[in-house]
């Protein structure tokens, strides 16, 4: 897995630090920025399997908030449909409403 020599050291900050909120939130911050989300996911991932209790514990909520940046990242990066397609969309409407119209005054001679 691809990572940064930031977060690689903060990496081995989390894991000299363990019982330390800021450090994770720290490593959490630098891998969402990076784009390395991926990687803070697979370092939780090695921590939370074959470890105490205590330590599967905050790897598990850390990777919940792992999956909370990465989804936030999506719908932040989530498109809206381009201006032109809306114009095309009500020009097709009108016209489909004008005929009909039309229709309908023909249907009545």
């Amino acid at each position: 897995m691809a990572s940064s020599s930031v977060s690689q050291a903060l990496w081995e900050t989390v894991e000299t630090k363990w019982d330390d909120p800021a450090v994770h939130d720290a490593f959490l911050q630098a891998c969402s920025e990076e784009g390395l989300l991926a990687f803070a996911a697979q370092k939780y991932r090695e921590q939370r399997d074959g470890q105490e209790i205590s330590r599967r514990e905050l790897s598990e909520s850390q990777l919940q908030k792992v999956t909370a940046l990465a989804l936030a990242q999506l719908t932040a990066v989530k498109s809206h449909p381009p201006e032109h397609k809306r114009i095309i969309t009500v020009l097709s409407v009108l016209v489909s409403l004008a005929l009909i119209v039309a229709c309908a005054y023909l249907m009545t001679l």
